[in-house]
């Protein structure tokens, strides 16, 4: 239009100008708004400076409110679309968390390769609302990348996804996850769980056994629990560590020292017992959740109250269950109830198992390479003598017949 009013100036009047000045102005407008969008895409797909981990929205949202460690929900598959087309994660839980190092820095200009620790929650718990803390300071501390399942018994599939978004970190940065350095931890019936994931691995020969299994305060007894029929001892053939506390009502540490009774008794026609490979670590006033994130605070007296009551009920928890209900409104009170030398001590044991067997872990989270050897030794020992124990004997023989009574 400009050019032909140049070229015919008989045809230039006041309208023709205004129609000229108003097609100039949207085309300025419509540059600006296509410049706009081009600077947001561009910024939306940059990955953070501060971690080489790239964003992949169809099945991540990057939840960046962590400085020790980087959380990242993962959706698989992603939610269904909202009327506008956007995904909507924010009203469904991710079916996996993860958590990474959020600064990984190279050894001698060469991208290191990640160890992965698997974990699994108890009954009604979750991995964002009751191990938010404790899992991002595992990955912080020992440089560790940790998956954790929605549901318990995907283990699996949680390694399994996140071994296929991994290859974008690869391709990216280098920052390889192993597939032979890993650890399987659970909590609770979670404890249960990493013990039957741990078989599994060793009965498949398409994955790799873990280094270790670390079983928190177990939900099981003697090879029985209330949802899932866990296999015997004798089929975990690396590390098992069991951390229990002796105010643990909830799961009391009769259920490990019978597994490992039971464990004892199958072998002994062998001349065998408890190996080296298990690890038992008692805690004094430990409760149920030690190991989860704080969730509410006692004053001394309200503590001390709770964790004598605990102690009391923890060694007949089992046995005599009308006696936990005659106490439940004092046991509501205390649900939260956790002596924070106790908490401090359960997290140590935690790390300490992942730092002592993890070859690529940050083993700076162990200050003297004698403090593993120490650690072992003292765990090992304590498994011998809970094994042993005429409790824990008799726990095992009594498991082993309701099994054989209920046709198992």
């Amino acid at each position: 239009a400009i050019c032909f009013l140049a070229s015919h100036p008989s045809h230039l009047s006041l309208p023709s100008l205004v129609v000229v000045v108003v097609m100039i102005m949207m085309l300025n407008v419509m540059i600006v708004a296509l410049a706009v969008v081009v600077v947001a895409s561009a910024q939306q797909h940059t990955p953070s400076s501060s971690s080489p981990l790239p964003e992949t929205s169809e099945l991540f949202v990057v939840d960046d409110d962590l400085s020790s460690a980087r959380y990242v929900p993962m959706w698989s598959p992603p939610p269904s679309t909202t009327t506008n087309g956007q995904q909507d994660y924010g009203k469904h839980e991710p079916r996996f968390h993860v958590w990474t190092p959020r600064v990984i820095v190279p050894s001698g200009g060469v991208s290191p390769v990640l160890p992965l620790v698997l974990f699994s929650v108890g009954w009604n718990a979750s991995c964002k609302d009751h191990f938010h803390a404790t899992l991002a300071e595992t990955a912080s501390k020992l440089g560790a990348v940790v998956c954790c399942p929605k549901e318990r018994d995907e283990l699996a599939a949680c390694e399994t996804t996140l071994r296929h978004w991994w290859a974008l970190v690869t391709a990216a940065s280098g920052i390889e996850l192993s597939r032979t350095d890993v650890a399987v931890v659970g909590h609770s019936m979670g404890g249960a769980q990493a013990l039957m994931h741990s078989a599994w691995r060793h009965s498949s020969k398409a994955i790799a056994p873990p280094k270790v299994t670390v079983s928190l305060s177990p939900y099981l007894l003697g090879g029985t629990t209330l949802d899932d029929t866990p296999p015997p001892l004798t089929s975990v053939r690396n590390p098992i560590v069991f951390v229990t506390g002796d105010a643990d009502i909830s799961a009391p540490p009769i259920i490990p020292k019978a597994m490992m009774a039971t464990e004892a008794n199958s072998t002994s026609t062998q001349g065998g017992g408890v190996g080296n490979d298990r690890l038992y670590y008692e805690i004094e006033n430990g409760t149920h959740n030690d190991i989860q994130d704080p969730r509410g605070a006692l004053n001394s007296a309200q503590l001390d109250s709770c964790l004598n009551l605990f102690r009391r009920l923890s060694p007949i928890a089992l046995y005599a269950p009308e006696q936990v209900h005659e106490n439940a409104d004092e046991l509501m009170k205390c649900a939260n109830a956790t002596d924070n030398n106790a908490r401090l001590a359960a997290h140590r044991h935690l790390y300490l198992a992942l730092a002592c067997y993890l070859d690529s872990a940050n083993h700076d989270a162990v200050a003297d390479v004698s403090a593993c050897t120490a650690w072992r030794e003292e765990g090992r020992a304590m498994a011998q003598i809970a094994a042993a124990s005429q409790q824990a004997i008799e726990a095992a023989r009594h498991a082993q017949e309701a099994v054989v009574a209920a046709g198992g």
